[in-house]
Formats: C-alpha cells, sequence, structure tokens
C-alpha cells in the first residue's frame, strides 16, 4: 500500500457504497477501520496506507457514507428462535418416585375394593424410557481469525452459542461458510478474507481482541 495514492472518483464511489454497507452492518465502527476496510472493493496496487492524515482527507466521504447508511432500511434481522422450553427435572422426578411407589404399593396389596366390595385389579403404566432434554437451538456464529487458545476461551464464555473457529488460511482454502453471523478479526487476517466474506449477512468486524469481541457476542445473545 502506499501514502501516495489519489483515488479517482470512480474509486472514491466504489469506497463510498462499501462504507455505506459497512456502516449498516455496524454503525459503531470507526473511521479508519471502515475506510481500511472498504478498501478490498480496490485493486491491491490502488490501496492506501490508512493514518491519521489519510482519515482527514476522507473526511467528508466517511461522513457522508455513515448519514446514507442511517438513511438506508436496514436489512431485517434473522428470525428469532424461541427456545423450547427447558424440562421441569424436579417434576419429572417426583413423577417417576410417585410411580415407584404405585408399583410398590400394588405389589404388597394386589387388588383394591370397588364402591360395591368387588375387587378389581390395579395396573399402573409405568414408562421406563429415560427422560431427555429436548434439544435447543442455538445462534451459529462463524468467527475468522482467533487464535485457538483465545477460540477456547470464547466457546467456553458463551455456551449458549454455536461456533465455527477458523484460522484465515482455513477461511481461505474452505469453501464459504454461512452462518447467523459472521465476525472477521481484523487484525489477524488478510485482505483475500475480508474480500472473501465482505458480501455475507450479517457481517461483524473486530478491530480489537477477546475483550472487543465478547462485547460483540454480548450484544448478539
Amino acid at each position: 500500500m502506499s501514502t501516495k495514492i489519489f483515488w479517482s472518483k470512480d474509486e472514491q464511489e466504489a469506497v463510498f457504497d462499501e462504507m455505506v454497507r459497512l456502516f449498516r452492518a455496524n454503525p459503531l465502527l470507526r473511521k479508519e477501520q471502515a475506510l481500511e476496510t472498504a478498501q478490498c472493493v480496490l485493486e491491491y496496487e490502488r490501496r492506501r496506507k490508512i493514518h491519521y492524515s489519510v482519515v482527514y482527507r476522507y473526511k467528508d466521504l466517511i461522513d457522508r457514507a455513515r448519514a446514507e447508511a442511517k438513511k438506508q432500511p436496514t436489512a431485517p434481522p434473522p428470525p428469532v428462535v424461541e427456545p423450547e422450553p427447558k424440562p421441569d427435572p424436579i417434576g419429572a422426578i417426583l413423577n417417576q418416585i410417585l410411580d415407584l411407589l404405585a408399583d410398590k404399593i400394588i405389589e404388597r396389596i394386589g387388588v383394591r375394593p370397588s364402591e360395591h366390595g368387588a375387587a378389581i385389579s390395579i395396573r399402573v403404566k409405568h414408562d421406563p424410557q429415560p427422560i431427555s432434554a429436548p434439544r435447543v437451538d442455538r445462534t451459529k456464529v462463524l468467527v475468522i481469525g482467533l487464535l485457538n487458545q483465545q477460540a477456547q476461551t470464547i466457546i467456553h464464555s458463551f455456551p449458549y452459542l454455536e461456533f465455527t473457529c477458523l484460522t484465515p488460511e482455513e477461511a481461505l482454502k474452505r469453501e464459504q461458510l454461512h452462518r447467523s453471523y459472521t465476525i472477521l478479526m481484523t487484525k489477524f487476517i488478510n485482505h483475500s478474507v475480508q474480500e472473501k466474506y465482505r458480501r455475507v449477512p450479517n457481517l461483524l468486524l473486530c478491530n480489537g481482541g477477546v475483550s472487543e469481541l465478547s462485547a460483540i457476542l454480548k450484544s448478539i445473545s
């Protein structure tokens, strides 16, 4: 990348359109991050090294993109999957105990007198099948750019989310994956990965580390 490149009007429009899309996906995106990421629509040799002076030069372009993103209707959120009601383990255990007690009582008594004095046999149906908890679908999240230890920390911290964690190399080798949310760790991936995933639905960019990623995950959980 070079700091001496000056974008043409067409290139600025392309970067502008991409920043609008990025701001719609993440309204809290910082200016320098938006400008840096939006360059993926340009040829590599036309991309600039982003620093304060470059952000200041294109400040109006960035502000217009943010304002335009607010005007346009936001994409509909993914359908909310209502979790199935959790089973009542205490109630289920009590029911099993009552069934066992009923079986024992019937074994000792054998019969129960009817209202007219005649003996009638009583059989209590006992279901021996074990009680299994219904499966609750979890929101699926794809994270690209985490180290293995970082990935394990995130997975254990958010057990109600279903994670797929890829290194940048794995993300490039495999076919594009589609999850409810895709998060790119921009500090640890290259432009090839950003280019491959920049148009997936519900794309989120994390410019920090595990702490910033945790804040993003809390906002979608």
